[in-house]
């Protein structure tokens, strides 16, 4: 994770980030650096917001507004507004 985060990209979580064991990775991605999803899982993406949320210690509306903040930053537009 970190070269990735060297070389500039950007990490998304999905359910991963529900294994205690990987919490440490996603604890150590600076904040605006991370996106979140679920492809094609069974996983609701309200369940990996919830625990990315707990393991930040942050609220829900903080994590998504950092979340939006990234999406602006990568795609010049919110994408998670359905505007």
């Amino acid at each position: 994770a970190e070269r990735i985060l060297k070389e500039g990209y950007y990490l998304s979580f999905g359910k991963k980030i529900l294994e205690n064991s990987f919490e440490d990775v996603f604890r150590k991605v600076p904040m605006e650096r991370f996106f979140l999803e679920t492809d094609s899982t069974d996983i609701s993406i309200q369940t990996v917001y919830q625990k990315a949320a707990e393991i930040r210690q942050i609220t829900l509306a903080e994590l998504q507004l950092q979340i939006e903040k990234n999406a602006l930053a990568v795609f010049g537009k919110n994408i998670l507004s359905h505007e």
